[in-house]
């Protein structure tokens, strides 16, 4: 007798016939559910849970879906993924059939601000001679002013600062990005990537160019396929 804990199910195959010795296999049995199968850097693979919320996403077909972790293996090189990463598994929630067999997109929100932040451009963050960060900042008559900041989570090219005076920075703030440009900071809600190292850069006297800033979320990367 085979026990299953989910149904309906179809069976696929079935290897044995009535009277013999059961040694390996008895059947093959699919369910209706999808799952994308995908695989996780190691350093990744340690910030993600089972049960953590994810969007999955394919462009060409126009489909985008909600979707939860359902399994993440715990050494790398399993499910005949590359022996330096780490298989993962998400079943999405209400995924249309034409779903099956696409490569798709997942992002997984692995940390939050919780709310929302004072966000730059992470070329406008600069190490000074101290060690310290610090954002040069163009207020007109204050041209290169640099203001210390403590740096936070960061994503899509944005990350969370914090001035160590208070007041010392603002959103709508011209901070200065690179040679012949300039764009302000902004306030900043969403679910967010944790930061690395800090890069140092070299900054120039600001044009007055500027340009909006967004909703910044984060995701572990692209996964392909998917199984019935």
């Amino acid at each position: 007798m085979l026990f299953f804990s989910n149904l309906p199910l179809r069976v696929d195959a079935v290897t044995l016939k009535h009277g013999d010795q059961i040694t390996g296999k008895v059947m093959t049995v699919s369910t209706s559910q999808l799952a994308a199968d995908s695989s996780l850097s190691l350093n990744d693979a340690k910030l993600v849970r089972v049960g953590a919320a994810t969007e999955i996403e394919q462009q060409d077909l126009g489909i985008k879906v909600t979707g939860t972790v359902t399994k993440v293996a715990d050494k790398p090189g399993t499910n005949k993924v590359d022996p330096t990463r780490v298989y993962f598994e998400v079943t999405p929630k209400d995924a249309p059939k034409k779903l099956v067999g696409a490569s798709v997109r997942i992002a997984i929100a692995v940390q939050s601000t919780k709310g929302a932040v004072l966000a730059v451009p992470l070329s406008a963050i600069s190490v000074g001679a101290d060690g310290n960060s610090r954002v040069q900042v163009d207020r007109g008559v204050e041209r290169g002013v640099y203001v210390a900041v403590i740096p936070g989570l960061a994503s899509d090219g944005l990350v969370e600062v914090r001035p160590t005076k208070p007041g010392t920075l603002k959103a709508g703030d011209q901070v200065v990005v690179g040679v012949g440009g300039s764009i302000p900071a902004g306030s900043v809600s969403g679910s967010v990537a944790p930061t690395g190292t800090v890069p140092t850069s070299t900054t120039s006297a600001p044009s007055t160019s500027t340009a909006p800033t967004g909703t910044s979320a984060a995701a572990t990367g692209t996964s392909t396929g998917s199984v019935p």
